[in-house]
C-alpha cells in the first residue's frame, strides 16, 4: 500500500493550527486540510489550509490516500473520534516535529502529537492520542497511556507513569518513578514527588491535591 499523500486534521481550532504547522514542517504530505463540524467554517481557509467538510462526511468517503489526526484538546474527545476513525478502516497519523528528539526503543501508537524540541527518552512507551508539546521532556522508561498530555516545558523523570487522560500543565514536573492516576490534572509549575490518585487536581511545590474532579471541565485548562 502506498504511503498517503494527504492529511486531514480533525478540528480547526488552536490545536489544529499547531498540528498543521508540525505536519508542514515534516514535509511528508502534498495536501493538508481541516475537517470541522462548524458549518460557518466550511469552505474557508485557516492558515492556508481549507476546511473541506465535517468528520462524518470524511468517514463516509473512506479515502485510502489520507491519514488523519484528531487535533482536540479534550482527551476524551480525541480518543472517541480517533476510535471512530479506526473503526471505519481509515489511518491515523502521528504529527512529529522534525526538531523533536526520539531515542531508541520508543514504542509509539497512533494519533499522537510531538511538538518542536520535545525530547522522548530511551524505551518510553507512548499510547494513542497523546500530546507531548513544545519543549516537553520525557525521561527513559516512562509510560504515557492513551489521551495523556504534556503542556509546553513539562518534564517527566525516568520511569514515571501517566495513566489514561492525565494532563500536565505548562512547566509541571513529575519526578522519577511517580505514578499519576487516570484523569488527574497537574497545575502549571507544580512538582509531583509522590503518586497521585486519579481524577484529582494537584498544584504547588510539592504538589498537593486541591480538588476532586470526577467530571472535569476541560475548558479550565484548554
Amino acid at each position: 500500500m502506498n504511503a498517503p499523500s494527504k492529511a486531514w486534521i480533525v478540528g480547526a481550532g488552536a490545536q489544529g493550527r499547531v498540528v498543521l504547522d508540525v505536519l508542514r514542517a515534516g514535509g511528508r504530505y502534498l495536501s493538508i486540510c481541516f475537517l470541522d463540524d462548524n458549518a460557518a467554517l466550511m469552505g474557508t481557509r485557516i492558515n492556508g489550509a481549507e476546511v473541506i467538510g465535517g468528520l462524518d462526511t470524511a468517514l463516509a468517503s473512506g479515502c485510502e490516500s489520507v491519514e488523519m489526526i484528531v487535533a482536540l484538546g479534550n482527551p476524551l474527545e480525541r480518543i472517541r473520534l480517533g476510535s471512530a476513525i479506526v473503526e471505519r478502516g481509515m489511518r491515523l497519523a502521528n504529527a512529529i516535529h522534525p526538531s523533536a528528539v526520539i531515542a531508541g526503543g520508543v514504542e509509539m501508537g497512533y494519533g499522537n502529537f510531538v511538538g518542536a524540541r520535545a525530547v522522548i527518552g530511551t524505551d518510553v512507551r507512548v499510547g494513542n492520542h497523546v500530546i507531548i508539546n513544545t519543549g516537553a521532556i520525557v525521561g527513559h522508561d516512562c509510560i504515557l497511556e492513551d489521551g495523556t498530555a504534556l503542556s509546553p516545558g513539562a518534564i517527566l523523570g525516568g520511569r514515571a507513569h501517566l495513566e489514561r487522560c492525565c494532563f500536565l500543565a505548562t512547566g509541571a514536573t513529575v519526578t522519577n518513578r511517580v505514578r499519576i492516576g487516570p484523569g488527574a490534572v497537574v497545575g502549571a509549575g507544580a512538582a509531583v514527588m509522590r503518586d497521585l490518585p486519579g481524577n484529582v487536581l494537584a498544584q504547588g511545590v510539592p504538589a498537593r491535591m486541591v480538588e476532586r474532579i470526577p467530571d472535569f471541565d476541560w475548558k479550565r485548562v484548554l
